[in-house]
C-alpha cells in the first residue's frame, strides 16, 4: 500500500512537472510574439512607432465612425546641409520631441518624416500638442516644415492625411524659395 501511494505521488510529480513546462513554453512563446510584434511596429533607430505600425493604424480606421481628428505631417529641414551623422542625431531629437508631446501618436514614415494623429482629441488641446512641439523644435534648433489639419468629425484618415501633407510641402516649397 505504501509503494502504491509513492508511485502515485510520484505520478502526480512527473505529471505536474510536465504541466509546468508546457506553460513556461507557452509564455515564453508569447513574450516572444509580443516581441517580434513590437520590433515589427517600432523604428529602431527613433525608438518611435514606424510605418508599418502607421499603416495598421490607417486600415483599421478606414470604416470607423466619423469623430474628432488632428493629424500633423511634419518634415525636417536641411538635412543634407549638416551631414549624415548630424543628421542622424537631428532625427533620433526631433522624433523623441514628438514622442514627449504626443506619447503614443507620433509615426516615423520616412527617413525625415513624420506623422502625428490625434484621435478623439479637442480642437484646443491639439493646438496646445501643436504649439509645444513647434516651441520644442525651436528650442532644439530643428528646422520643421509642417502640415497642419484638425477637424471636428473625420470619416477619412487618409484624406485628412493628404490635406496635411499638401500643407506641409507647401511651407516646404515657399522656405526653398
Amino acid at each position: 500500500h505504501l509503494r502504491d501511494i509513492k508511485d502515485s505521488q510520484k505520478d502526480i510529480y512527473n505529471f505536474l512537472e510536465s504541466f509546468c513546462f508546457f506553460i513556461k513554453t507557452a509564455i515564453e512563446r508569447e513574450k516572444e510574439k509580443t516581441k517580434l510584434k513590437n520590433l515589427s511596429y517600432v523604428n529602431s533607430f527613433t525608438n518611435a512607432q514606424n510605418r508599418n505600425h502607421f499603416n495598421e493604424n490607417i486600415e483599421q480606421n478606414r470604416n470607423k465612425e466619423p469623430r474628432s481628428l488632428g493629424v500633423i505631417y511634419l518634415d525636417l529641414n536641411g538635412l543634407k546641409e549638416i551631414g549624415h551623422i548630424a543628421g542622424d542625431t537631428l532625427i533620433i531629437t526631433a522624433s523623441y520631441a514628438l514622442q514627449e508631446i504626443f506619447l503614443d501618436n507620433s509615426y516615423r514614415v520616412g527617413g525625415d518624416e513624420f506623422v502625428v494623429i490625434g484621435q478623439d482629441v479637442s480642437e484646443l488641446l491639439f493646438f496646445d500638442q501643436y504649439a509645444k512641439l513647434l516651441k520644442r523644435m525651436k528650442e532644439l534648433e530643428i528646422s520643421v516644415a509642417t502640415g497642419c489639419v484638425w477637424k471636428e468629425t473625420c470619416s477619412n484618415l487618409s484624406e485628412t492625411l493628404q490635406e496635411a501633407i499638401k500643407r506641409c510641402m507647401k511651407i516646404k516649397s515657399d522656405i526653398i524659395l
